[in-house]
C-alpha cells in the first residue's frame, strides 16, 4: 500500500511555518509528532525528533497536521458538544406533536454553525 505524502505547500514544510510546535506526521506504520524549528528563529531549522532533519529528508512522508495545545483541544471539545446539544435540540423538536418547518430548521442549523445562542424571551 501506498501512501499519498500530502502537504500543505511546499513537501517536508508544515501548515504555518513561521510557527513553532508540534506536527503530526505519518511514515510506514507509524504516526508521530515532531516539532519544527522556524528558520528565523534557529540557526539551524528544520524538524527536531531527537535529532535534525532538514526538510527534504520529511516530505517523504505524509503531513497530518499541526498538534493541538490542551486549551485548542478543550476549546474544540467544548464547540462539539455544543454543536451535539443544538443538533439534539433540532431532533426533538422534530418529534414533536408539532414539528418545526425546514425554514426554522434551516436556521436553527445556521444559528448553531454561526454559534448563535437563543436569548431568553426570544423564539
Amino acid at each position: 500500500m501506498t501512501t499519498t505524502n500530502t502537504w500543505p505547500g511546499k513537501p517536508g514544510v508544515p501548515l504555518k511555518p513561521e510557527k513553532e510546535g508540534w506536527h503530526w506526521v505519518h511514515r510506514r506504520g507509524w504516526t508521530k509528532p515532531m516539532v519544527w524549528w522556524p528558520s528565523k528563529n534557529s540557526p539551524i531549522g528544520g524538524w527536531w525528533e531527537g535529532g535534525l532533519s532538514k526538510p527534504h529528508e520529511i516530505a517523504e512522508m505524509t503531513y497530518l497536521g499541526p498538534c493541538l495545545t490542551p486549551d485548542q483541544a478543550t476549546a474544540l471539545q467544548a464547540r462539539v458538544a455544543e454543536l451535539e446539544r443544538a443538533l439534539r435540540n433540532i431532533e426533538a423538536d422534530c418529534c414533536s406533536d408539532c414539528p418545526p418547518s425546514h425554514g426554522a430548521i434551516k436556521y436553527a442549523c445556521r444559528d448553531a454553525l454561526e454559534g448563535k445562542k437563543d436569548e431568553p424571551g426570544e423564539s
